[in-house]
């Protein structure tokens, strides 16, 4: 059984109408998706989650004529999205890719602050090569690795974004972690041109998802 990490890059076509609103929000924050389905008319629904204004979320969302219903549940780790969408025959096809290709997608996929999409497809070597070619034109693909899979040797850092690693490793070696600290979220939204908010938001969640992995 194999693994493929790779990365989604948007060009013009996005997985969800919402995810296109708020791509150059800067109130609004693309997080993860967590599930997808493709129902008998062709439409979707999809679980995402987002960070940061929820009213600034439903302004940009609220009329979509491609968002069929969706309902926002806003909790201490963040907005989640749980939608209903028109789907076109790209997406359908991309969307079914699990079923039809006989992979394994791991959730969640994670975006990137690129607006990538992380996401590791487990299956054999023939699926995957298979399910490649269902990618749109609209989507780039950049491999990142590939191997054995084995759930054994996964990760806490696995579920983390490029920019949540990036930010991680920047307050470990500032010191945010040592007793007592030897830095705090202003010193580090400096270094990372960050605002002090978004530094904290940003390790709160790196947090819950390093330990809800720690201790289940």
């Amino acid at each position: 059984m194999r693994y493929v990490d790779f990365l989604l890059i948007p060009r013009g076509r996005y997985l969800h109408p919402a995810v296109a609103a708020v791509a150059d929000d800067p109130d609004v924050h693309r997080e993860a998706i967590h599930h997808f389905n493709v129902l008998e008319d062709g439409s979707a629904v999809v679980l995402l989650e987002f960070s940061g204004d929820a009213d600034r979320l439903e302004e940009l969302v609220g009329d979509d004529p491609d968002i069929i219903s969706y309902d926002l549940s806003v909790s201490e780790t963040g907005i989640f999205s749980y939608s209903r969408i028109t789907a076109d025959e790209e997406l359908q096809q991309l969307y079914s890719v699990p079923q039809r290709r006989e992979l394994v997608l791991d959730t969640p996929m994670r975006y990137t602050d690129r607006g990538a999409l992380e996401v590791r497809a487990i299956g054999n070597q023939r699926a995957i090569r298979e399910a490649i070619k269902d990618v749109p034109d609209g989507l780039g693909l950049k491999f990142l690795s590939t191997g054995e899979y084995d759930p054994e040797q996964s990760e806490s850092g696995d579920q983390l974004t490029e920019r949540q690693r990036e930010i991680l490793r920047t307050a470990v070696e500032m010191g945010y972690y040592e007793e007592p600290r030897q830095t705090n979220y202003q010193e580090l939204a400096d270094e990372l041109d960050l605002s002090s908010g978004t530094v904290g938001e940003h390790l709160r969640k790196i947090e819950s998802t390093v330990l809800k992995r720690l201790v289940p």
